[in-house]
Order: structure tokens, then C-alpha cells, then sequence
């Protein structure tokens, strides 16, 4: 079970990192080779990702990741590695469920309006700040530091 576990943790945290990755490259070249419209065209085109992959993945490496410590008698949530994770997957979705909302807030109010534009920036600065911190997070997974 607990080698499912770990199948089930390293794939779903490569299409949620990986694809997370590529989906902002994407979005960012949109941006600049075609301004807001071309990157808002770009994040409707794309909008069924967040219910069939950038949903699912992250819960499926959060849910078989919080089971393998329970499973696992070496890893316990006091350990340095666990609760950084932990705080760190917080963070990121707490900041990133807030740019989203604030840019599908603004998307009605047209692309060329003050509102979506700067919900826009917005997100595209956050952007790189939420890949860095799943980068960290992978970084605490292969190391443990305190474990």
C-alpha cells in the first residue's frame, strides 16, 4: 500500500509542478506576443484545467502525502520537512485562490478595463512566487531536512 501511496504522490506531483510550470511559460509567451487579449484567450482556452488537473493533482499529492506520514512511523508532522510542506501548500493556495478569483472577477468586466488588467499583472507576478514555492516543497520531499 504504502508504494502505491508513494506512485500516487510522485505522479501527481509532477503534472501539478511540471504542468503548473509549462502552463505559466505558455500564458506568459501569450502575454507577450499578444498582450492581455492573447493571454486572456489563453487562460479561457485553458480554464477546464483547473477542474481536471490543477484541482485533482495537487488534492491527490496532498491526500497521499498526509497518508504516508500517518502510515509511516519515520515521518511525523513535527518534523521540519512535513510542516514547512504543509505551511508552504497553505500559502500558495490561499495566494493563488485569491488572484484567480480577483482575475474571474474582473474577465466579465472586459480586457480592457483597469480591474482585469491589473488582476492580470497580478497574477502573472504571483505566478512565478507559486512555482518557486512548489519547487521548495520538492526540494523539502527529497531531502527531509529534520527527518
Amino acid at each position: 500500500m504504502y508504494d502505491v501511496l508513494v506512485l500516487i504522490h510522485i505522479l501527481s506531483a509532477m503534472v501539478w509542478f511540471g504542468g503548473g510550470f509549462v502552463l505559466f511559460a505558455v500564458e506568459r509567451h501569450a502575454l507577450k506576443t499578444s498582450g492581455h487579449e492573447g493571454a486572456d484567450r489563453m487562460l479561457r482556452h485553458l480554464e477546464w484545467t483547473d477542474d481536471w488537473i490543477f484541482t485533482p493533482a495537487p488534492l491527490l499529492t496532498i491526500a497521499s502525502g498526509l497518508t504516508m506520514v500517518i502510515l509511516n512511523g519515520a515521518w511525523q508532522f513535527s518534523q521540519p520537512w512535513v510542516y514547512l510542506t504543509i505551511g508552504l501548500i497553505v500559502v500558495e493556495f490561499a495566494t493563488g485562490y485569491r488572484e484567480l478569483k480577483q482575475l474571474k472577477d474582473a474577465q466579465p468586466k472586459g480586457i480592457d478595463s483597469p480591474e482585469y488588467g491589473a488582476a492580470l499583472n497580478a497574477y502573472f507576478r504571483f505566478a512565478p512566487a507559486a512555482i518557486l514555492m512548489l519547487g521548495v516543497i520538492v526540494v523539502l520531499m527529497v531531502f527531509k531536512p529534520g527527518a
